[in-house]
């Protein structure tokens, strides 16, 4: 008997104790030999007290039973007990006392509860939430309906649980088909899903529902189907019904004020356009009236005037020389004057170059890009070999859209300017397609392996005219820039390990006439 976990307890006629186990007393916090004589009842409250009295005399009566009842411990805190109590007769059935198997049910009585107040809290949630609020089981089955469902539908949630096709017949015929097809989805779903639909009240008034559900599991993952919050809508769109009304209203006035704004606009944008467009065209021409004049000052007269001086030499020295000496003179006068007359050649040829540069070009179809390195590289071989300089070309360089002339002259001056200012004792000089942008446009790199370019020349390096030292007439970059405008392109220049120009180009289209149709 003291191995059980049961205590044992026995009591005379009067209540007092005759025997306790060891396990009983252990229960109540005290030594056996502590309770031996004490009354029960002075293990109980006031209340307790009152209790006890009626099971004695129940036991008095011959009754055996079974029943829950509240001890203090010696410390003062309760023991919550479950007792198996029995009567005890003499053999002339006179009653002496009683016994009684006591178990000790404290932690269950607190997890009881727990468990009521925890469900007392989860019903005061769910039964007074203001949205209609529904758990389903993962067969369909409504485990759960929160009362709002009557206020917002006008039915009771019984009918809702007594028949879970109440639920689709309310639904809005036009709506039906989406809720039964939604319903089967959140079965299965792993996700949380969202969906707006109407319903007839009972009472005949169509009500706009915002439907958000999601899965619900135990905590070793087993579905227990979804969770469901329904909130009435009906205000919110008719709200939004009418705020759609004045909005299209408001955009249609807007319209009508846009439109006039816009003509208006258009008007003074095209006068200003024209007048500012007119002032620039007409400043650029100066300064480039300006610096063509300055440059046939001074590129073509420098040669004039030693074309005269020779001329004059040899008017002199006819009458003071043999015929002999006059003709070797001359004939080395006229050598000179001969080169003289070449470059001035060449440079009325850059001129029109650079005049022509920026016209709109006659013929235009698919350059292969590679091929037009490949020719100018052909073209220069014997300088890369005088100079032991490289080219490389990384990969396809694509096809554009324009003029062969003109990128033959882009890429031809960008590589010779290159290889002419590239001062490293092993001149290596890159062309490569860095890849296409976005909006159709190609990306292409020329750089060298130089110490690049000077700091005060950077800025003003496409201009016309301007050189660097040991450049030539100062127009190639200027070609350049002027050819790139026409494709709609950007050029910039910086030193990265050497000198660098990026610039990006787009196929050449003709005002009014399709992409397609040019060639």
């Amino acid at each position: 008997m003291e191995n059980l976990n049961e205590g044992l307890w026995v009591l005379d006629a009067d209540g007092a104790t005759t025997f306790v186990s060891d396990r009983m007393a252990e229960m109540l916090g005290y030594q056996p030999e502590e309770m031996i004589g004490v009354s029960v009842y002075d293990f109980a409250d006031e209340e307790g007290k009152a209790r006890m009295r009626h099971r004695l005399a129940v036991r008095q009566r011959g009754v055996s039973e079974q029943y829950d009842f509240e001890f203090l411990r010696k410390d003062g805190t309760r023991l919550q007990a479950y007792l198996a109590a029995a009567p005890i007769f003499d053999e002339n059935r006179n009653f002496t006392g009683s016994h009684a198997g006591v178990l000790d049910i404290t932690d269950r009585k607190r997890a009881e509860e727990e468990l009521k107040e925890s469900e007392v809290r989860f019903r005061t949630v769910a039964d007074f939430t203001f949205d209609w609020e529904t758990w389903r089981s993962p067969g369909g089955a409504y485990v759960y309906v929160s009362p709002s469902c009557e206020r917002i539908s006008g039915y009771r949630p019984e009918e809702f649980t007594a028949d879970p096709e109440l639920f689709v017949r309310i639904v809005h015929p036009d709506d039906r088909d989406s809720i039964v097809s939604h319903f089967e989805l959140e079965l299965t779903s792993a996700l949380a899903l969202h969906m707006e639909f109407r319903i007839i009240n009972r009472d005949g008034s169509e009500h706009w529902i915002g439907h958000t559900c999601q899965p619900v599991h135990k905590e070793d993952g087993t579905p227990l189907g979804p969770r469901a919050s329904n909130r009435d809508i009906t205000e919110r769109k008719k709200a939004e019904a009418e705020l759609s009304k004045h909005r299209e209203n408001l955009e249609e006035l807007i319209k009508e004020r846009t439109v006039e704004l816009e003509k208006l606009n258009e008007r003074l944008r095209v006068e200003i356009s024209e007048r500012e467009m007119a002032e620039k065209e007409l400043l650029r021409l100066n300064e480039e009236l300006g610096a063509y004049a300055r440059t046939v000052s001074h590129e073509l007269r420098t040669p004039l005037a030693g074309i005269w001086l020779a001329l004059e030499y040899l008017e002199r020295i006819s009458g003071e020389f043999s015929t002999e000496r006059f003709e070797e003179e001359a004939k080395d006068t006229v050598l000179k004057a001969k080169s003289t007359v070449k470059k001035a050649d060449e440079q009325v040829k850059r001129l029109l170059e650079l005049a022509e540069a920026g016209q709109v070009p006659a013929n235009v179809l698919d350059v292969d890009v590679s091929e037009v390195v490949d020719s100018v590289l052909f073209d220069i071989e014997d300088e890369l070999l005088r100079l032991g300089a490289e080219v490389v070309v990384s990969g396809d360089l694509g096809l554009i859209k324009a003029n062969p002339t003109h990128i033959h002259q882009l890429f031809s001056n960008l590589i010779v300017n290159a290889v002419k200012h590239c001062d490293s004792p092993e001149p290596r000089i890159e062309v490569s397609l860095l890849g296409d942008e976005s909006d159709a446009g190609r990306r292409y790199l020329v750089r060298d392996n130089g110490s690049g370019i000077p700091p005060e020349l950077i800025d003003r390096l496409f201009s016309p005219f301007v050189k660097r030292e040991g450049g030539g007439s100062g127009t190639g970059l200027a070609i350049v820039d002027k050819i790139v405008k026409i494709y709609n392109g950007s050029i910039r220049a910086y030193n990265d390990d050497g000198a660098c120009f990026e610039f990006v180009l787009y196929d050449y289209e003709r005002s009014g006439v399709p992409a397609s149709d040019q060639g």
